[in-house]
């Protein structure tokens, strides 16, 4: 686990608690030290080690007491103070017992000057002023030969210098707090989540930061940022902070309840003190934005979807329409005829006509709701397949033979290269299928003009195709004439419902193959199917 590095400032620190605590127990060290110093060098002075260690335990006794009650740490300022005088009080009295040794007059003037120094308000400035005034008044006052030192002055010129040094030091320091607090306020106001961190730990944060994911500063400071976001998005935001780099990257926070929400992050170097090297990250919540453009993309999806099924309604029921009409009229002309008298109405071989084209349209019928029954069997995935090893030479050769009527009725030549005995583990009944939509594609397209059908293996795989040498497919719209109800041209030139692809499709991806078109403007199309061959 990385050290968490050091607050390079803290804006938020408004009480002096930390302060206090370091000095309380640099003070008590510092006074208990000063005994041996005075033992070495002024040997034979009054100068017991047990009053000493007792004041000392006043600066020591607030430290330990400011860890343990909460109303001691609140008022620190009057602890302090209390240990202050206490030990001020006690440089008194051992210089009083040293009969007014002038070496104890500046041991005075040093703890005086050193206890002012550490005042940190006005008001414990002004009550240690009187108080050092009372005390020396009282102590010039029971030794009247100590005016002969000059001790008096001395102590007021001190306490003068030290009141007028801290009214600067609090004006200086005043002024920098308010700097501190405007940038703070500037921070705190803007609308994104601002972290300083040193790449593991947040070392500080902006209000903004601290309501976006439900904590309160004090709580997020020194909280490891790993620990804020999903282990993907933290795995990314290790990353960039790896490579220093500044990009903005999208990741998934975690709020202090434990729900999760959008967020956008972009960080930069910046160099803490002692020239540690850590980041600036600008945090934002960007919830709003994904669920719009979720909305938008679903919005995009549902008015894509609502154009498929209107233009679906259209061709479906000009595809419908167009048998039921042929049928009807025949009907109706059989009827007209017979309704006139006219002994033809019921002659064989206008029987013969009128049956071979009711037959037909209702071919075209079944196969139009075929085309629609495999296309609810996909959605559903209720597409199954009945597999078993088939001659793909015959299958080539019977498909072809029950489209003879449309070959001879187009004008397009076949030509097949069929290398013999190719054995597939397959459904006859679906690759058939496939089969003969691509052939019913390939003489619609290129009417009149040859197909070529080939039919090879490759190791383990067979590979069956159909050329045309029609219009071609633009490169743009090679994708998508395998979706549902597309074409490659307008609807209103080429009949049918455009499922023809999308199912073939399907179903030689139920067989784990793959279907490919190799096409250009005015080049014809070559669909390639290629599928295990057990």
């Amino acid at each position: 686990m990385k050290k968490k590095a050091e607050l390079p400032y803290n804006l938020d620190d408004d009480t002096s608690l930390p302060y206090y605590r370091l000095v309380m127990v640099a003070a008590g060290a510092f006074y208990l030290s000063w005994y041996f110093v005075v033992e070495v060098l002024l040997p034979g002075s009054y100068n017991p080690f047990w009053g000493r260690f007792l004041t000392v335990l006043s600066f020591w006794g607030v430290y330990a007491a400011s860890i343990f009650s909460a109303s001691v740490r609140k008022n620190i300022e009057f602890w302090f103070s209390f240990a202050a005088w206490t030990t001020t009080l006690h440089i008194y009295y051992l210089f009083y017992n040293n009969r007014i040794d002038i070496t104890w007059v500046w041991g005075c003037y040093m703890a005086v000057i050193t206890i002012a120094a550490l005042m940190q308000t006005m008001r414990s400035m002004i009550a240690y002023v009187m108080y050092v005034i009372a005390l020396s008044i009282f102590i010039n006052y029971v030794s009247p030969n100590l005016s002969q030192v000059l001790f008096l002055p001395g102590i007021f010129t001190i306490l003068g210098v030290a009141f007028i040094g801290l009214r600067s030091r609090l004006k200086l320091t005043m002024q920098v707090r308010e700097n501190a607090l405007q940038i703070r306020r500037l921070l705190d106001s803007t609308f994104e989540g601002l972290a300083l961190h040193d790449g593991e730990f947040l070392l500080d944060i902006n209000e903004s930061m601290a309501k976006m994911f439900g904590y309160t500063r004090q709580e997020l400071i020194g909280k490891s940022i790993y620990t804020m976001c999903t282990l993907e998005s933290g795995q990314m935001a290790a990353a960039h902070i790896a490579q220093q780099a500044e990009s903005a990257y999208e990741a998934i926070g975690i709020r202090k309840d434990g729900s999760r929400f959008h967020i956008e992050i972009r960080g930069k170097k910046h160099m803490l003190k002692d020239g540690v090297l850590g980041r600036v990250a600008a945090i934002q919540d960007i919830t709003d934005r994904k669920k719009n453009e979720q909305t938008k993309i679903l919005f995009e999806a549902s008015q894509e979807a609502l154009r498929i099924r209107n233009e679906f309604i259209s061709i479906a029921s000009h595809e419908l329409k167009t048998p039921l009409t042929s049928i009807k009229l025949q009907t109706q002309m059989t009827q007209m005829a017979a309704a006139k008298g006219d002994p033809q109405a019921y002659a064989p071989e206008r029987m013969k006509k009128f049956v071979s084209q009711v037959d037909k349209q209702g071919n075209r019928l079944t196969n139009l709701i075929e085309d629609m029954l495999d296309v609810s069997r996909i959605s559903l995935g209720k597409l199954s397949l009945e597999k078993a090893p088939t001659s793909l030479n015959s299958l080539v050769e019977e498909t072809l033979e029950s489209l003879n009527d449309l070959i001879k009725q187009s004008g397009n030549q076949i030509i097949c290269n069929l290398e013999p005995n190719i054995i597939a583990n397959i459904d006859r009944f679906r690759m058939e299928q496939v089969l003969t939509n691509l052939l019913t594609n390939a003489i619609k397209y290129g009417e009149g003009k040859p197909v070529n059908v080939t039919l090879t293996k490759y190791g383990n795989e067979v590979s069956f195709s159909v050329r045309d040498q029609g219009m071609g497919i633009a490169k743009e719209n090679q994708e998508r004439i395998f979706a549902r109800f597309e074409r490659a041209v307008a609807a209103k030139n080429i009949s049918g419902l455009g499922l023809g692809l999308y199912i073939s499709q399907q179903i030689v991806q139920a067989h784990h193959g793959t279907i490919i078109v190799q096409s250009a403007p005015n080049e014809g199309a070559c669909f390639i199917v290629n599928i295990p061959a057990e």
